[in-house]
């Protein structure tokens, strides 16, 4: 696949685009092509590459044909994070409707691969100003959060954020700066986290950050992981909800 530079000649690109539309992976329906794409997604082996360097960006660089692809595929832009904050409403327009994968952490949201969780690496300096301008032009759109991975951030800043429904949220991963428990519990005046309704809600990994068990995002999981957290209350509790 020939790679259309913008500074060629006019005839240079037209005669590279007629070698780009000769060749075998343009016979592939554009439905295939948008399928295949979403596989080179952001995910941990290039985590911290500029956004120019990273999908969708450098497919669009292709040719013009693979950049009519993404630019109508809106599941394409769907994943948001740290790295392309600054283009978090150009990514709002073109991912449309489609679901959001919100990543705070600096690696793909659906953690493929399995993300270092336990292993310690680079990460951006964060800190609550940074958090609370990333999250707010993404919170009139909480409707579509598929899901929502942290790190560095505290469960009381987080709390302070995220008062509203998530209806389609299926993934929640946090993890905090340090230990938690629960003499430090979000004050949250009686309006729990995500105002208690995360139906959808299968997969929920709390690493150092405390929210009480009552808390309706322990109900209906699949996945739970708790860890560097001191409770008072029984965690009997949640483990009887998960999904079996």
């Amino acid at each position: 696949m020939v790679v259309i530079d913008g500074s060629l000649t006019p005839r240079e690109t037209e005669a590279k685009s007629l070698l780009n539309r000769s060749r075998s992976i343009h016979r592939l329906p554009n439905e295939v092509l948008a399928m295949v794409f979403k596989f080179a997604m952001p995910n941990g082996s290039y985590s911290y590459r500029t956004h120019e360097n990273r999908p969708p960006f450098n497919v669009m660089l292709v040719s013009t044909l693979w950049r009519d692809i993404v630019m109508s595929t809106p599941a394409l832009w769907g994943h948001i994070d740290i790295r392309n904050r600054s283009l978090i409403e150009t990514f709002l327009l073109r991912s449309r409707q489609a679901a959001l994968d919100i990543d705070f952490a600096g690696y793909k949201s659906e953690f493929r691969p399995a993300p270092p969780f336990n292993v310690d690496q680079q990460v951006v300096t964060t800190d609550q100003k940074t958090f609370s301008n990333f999250i707010e032009p993404l919170l009139p759109h909480l409707g579509r959060w598929r899901s929502l991975v942290t790190r560095n951030v505290a469960a009381t800043e987080l709390h302070l954020c995220l008062l509203s429904p998530a209806p389609n949220l299926k993934c929640f991963m946090m993890r905090s700066r340090r230990c938690n428990h629960e003499d430090e519990a979000p004050p949250y005046n009686g309006i729990p986290l995500f105002a208690g309704h995360t139906p959808r809600l299968r997969k929920l990994r709390l690493n150092g950050a405390y929210f009480p068990l009552r808390y309706s995002i322990y109900t209906g999981l699949t996945s739970l992981e708790l860890s560097a957290i001191h409770y008072a209350e029984p965690v009997q509790h949640p483990l009887q909800n998960i999904e079996q």
